[in-house]
């Protein structure tokens, strides 16, 4: 909520797409899934390689799931 209040775009984005289109969860899913690859891209913190990679953690960029609108919320 307070980022919401701090960044207005990103309300103006969340209000068209929510729920209509995606699932308020999914939203926020891949909006920092967008900010860490923006993150990772524009730092040389080489402590990424540090991340375990068998760790079992939730897929942040999952594909199209059968509940979802397959129409209206394709990925390019």
């Amino acid at each position: 909520v307070e980022m919401i209040k701090q960044v207005p775009s990103v309300n103006r984005v969340r209000y068209r797409l929510v729920p209509s289109r995606i699932k308020e969860d999914d939203f926020w899913q891949r909006y920092f899934y967008a900010i860490l690859l923006i993150y990772r891209e524009e730092t040389s913190w080489d402590d990424w390689n540090h991340i375990d990679s068998s760790a079992p953690r939730k897929d942040l960029n999952p594909g199209p799931r059968s509940d979802d609108h397959a129409e209206t919320d394709r990925h390019p």
